[in-house]
């Protein structure tokens, strides 16, 4: 299974400012175009975020139309039969669109048996965690739904419910 890590990326190399925030000679070169631009750290000039943004690193910018490109002619390569991932799992997949997600998995279909999104987010707390946890699952499955289906994700939300459960012998939870 392929550890598809699209929301973030290190740069390579220094751009105006400083700032780290291009890549070059990695055979997907992009400048500070490619970068949301709600990271002062890392000075990106391109669109604003359609996800949470990462700020350990660049967030990548999927509005735009050479990063989907390049990222769906890397992930049909990686998918192919001359390097065999046969599933795929998107790192901080809450990070941009699902639909882009979606464009990507289509890009490899005919390779990929499996897809998973990690869409973790924060569970509903009040004095503990909260019994009804509606809300984060209604999320996971709208990010499934904007991937057009084609995308599962991980089940955060019962993990959550039974890491409770267990670790504080709240068994009524289950």
């Amino acid at each position: 299974v392929l550890d598809a890590v699209l929301n973030h990326r290190c740069a390579t190399h220094q751009g105006a400012g400083g700032k780290w925030n291009r890549w070059e000679g990695t055979g997907i070169d992009w400048g500070d175009w490619a970068i949301s631009n709600e990271q002062p750290d890392f000075a990106g000039s391109g669109n604003a975020p359609t996800g949470d943004v990462f700020h350990g690193a660049p967030n990548i910018d999927h509005t735009q139309d050479k990063v989907r490109q390049d990222l769906c002619e890397y992930m049909k390569y990686l998918t192919s039969d001359e390097v065999g991932f046969g599933g795929i799992r998107f790192d901080f997949s809450k990070g941009y669109g699902g639909s882009f997600t979606g464009e990507y998995v289509r890009a490899c279909e005919d390779n990929v048996e499996f897809a998973v999104g990690e869409f973790w987010d924060t569970m509903n707390y009040g004095v503990g965690l909260e019994y009804n946890q509606d809300s984060h699952r209604q999320a996971i499955v709208d990010w499934v739904d904007q991937t057009g289906g084609c995308c599962t994700a991980f089940d955060f939300t019962t993990k959550g419910i039974l890491q409770e459960a267990c670790g504080r012998g709240e068994f009524w939870r289950l």
